[in-house]
C-alpha cells in the first residue's frame, strides 16, 4: 500500500496518491491507483491485473477540468498559452500492450456532446507510423468541438496516424452551424489508398447525400459514386459546401 499528499512528476505536482498493490512470481496486480494530476484532473485505475510486466488490464477513469493542461504535462511540454479549457470525462476498460493500447466499452462526454465505443492505437513496428482503429457512436455531437478536442490532445507535433480504419454513427451532428441528421460514415485509408465503403449525410429537410468510393493516392485517382435527393439543387449545394467549398462554387456555376 503506498498513499502521499503529494509528489512531484514532471516538473508538476501530483497529489493524493493512493494505491494498492500485489505481485508475485506469475503476476502482478494493481487494485486500485488514484491521483489528481495537473489540468484539475482526477485519474483512477482499478482490477488492473497482468501475467508479464508488459501487458495489463484496467478499469479507467478520468475526469479532467482542464484535458488541455493534462496532456502538455504528459508529453513534457510548456506550451501553456491560448488554451481553451473543455472539461473531459471518460470511462472504459484499458488493454495495453507493449505495441498497442485499447480503451474498449469507453464512453465520453466533453463540451459538445458524448461518445461511446472504442479506439485502438497499435505502432506495428518501431519507428513506423501509427495505426488507429475507432468504432464510435453518438446521439448529439458538436464536430466543431469535438475536432478543436482532438487537436489539443495530440499537442503541436499531432501528425496523422500512418492508418485508419474508422466507423463513424451520429444521430445529430452539427458542424459549422447546420445540423446534419443522421451522419454515417465508414472508411479506411493507408499510406497507398483510401477506401470510403459509406457515407450518409442527412438535414431536416428532407436533405440526403449517400456515397461510397476508392481512391488510389499514390497515382491520386480514384471513384467517387454520390446518391442525392433534395428539393432544390441549392439545398445540396448548401449541405457540401462546408467540407468542400471550391467544389460547390464550381457546381453553382
Amino acid at each position: 500500500d503506498l498513499s502521499s499528499d503529494q509528489i512531484m512528476l514532471g516538473g508538476r505536482p501530483v497529489q493524493d496518491v493512493a494505491a494498492e498493490l500485489r505481485a508475485d512470481q506469475t503476476a502482478w496486480a494493481v487494485r486500485k491507483l488514484e491521483f489528481r494530476a495537473p489540468g484539475s484532473t482526477r485519474v483512477a485505475l482499478s482490477g488492473a491485473s497482468a501475467q508479464s510486466t508488459e501487458t495489463f488490464k484496467a478499469a479507467l477513469s478520468i475526469d479532467s477540468g482542464d484535458p488541455d493542461a493534462l496532456v502538455t504535462w504528459l508529453q513534457g511540454r510548456s506550451d501553456l498559452a491560448g488554451r481553451s479549457q473543455k472539461p473531459l470525462r471518460l470511462r472504459g476498460e484499458v488493454d495495453a500492450a507493449p505495441h498497442s493500447v485499447a480503451i474498449n466499452a469507453m464512453k465520453a462526454e466533453f463540451d459538445g456532446g458524448a461518445m461511446e465505443g472504442r479506439v485502438a492505437i497499435a505502432y506495428p513496428q518501431p519507428g513506423s507510423g501509427a495505426r488507429v482503429e475507432a468504432d464510435l457512436k453518438s446521439e448529439r455531437l458538436d464536430l466543431d468541438a469535438a475536432t478543436a478536442l482532438v487537436r489539443s490532445l495530440t499537442g503541436p507535433q499531432g501528425e496523422w496516424p500512418e492508418e485508419v480504419k474508422l466507423s463513424l454513427d451520429i444521430g445529430r451532428a452539427i458542424s459549422a452551424g447546420q445540423e446534419l441528421r443522421p451522419l454515417q460514415a465508414k472508411l479506411a485509408y493507408g499510406p497507398r489508398s483510401l477506401t470510403l465503403e459509406q457515407l450518409k449525410i442527412g438535414q431536416p429537410d428532407n436533405v440526403t447525400l449517400e456515397g461510397s468510393g476508392n481512391f488510389d493516392r499514390g497515382n491520386v485517382t480514384g471513384r467517387l459514386a454520390l446518391n442525392s435527393s433534395a428539393a432544390s439543387f441549392s439545398q445540396l449545394t448548401a449541405l457540401i459546401n462546408p467540407f468542400a467549398p471550391a467544389f460547390v462554387a464550381r457546381l453553382n456555376a
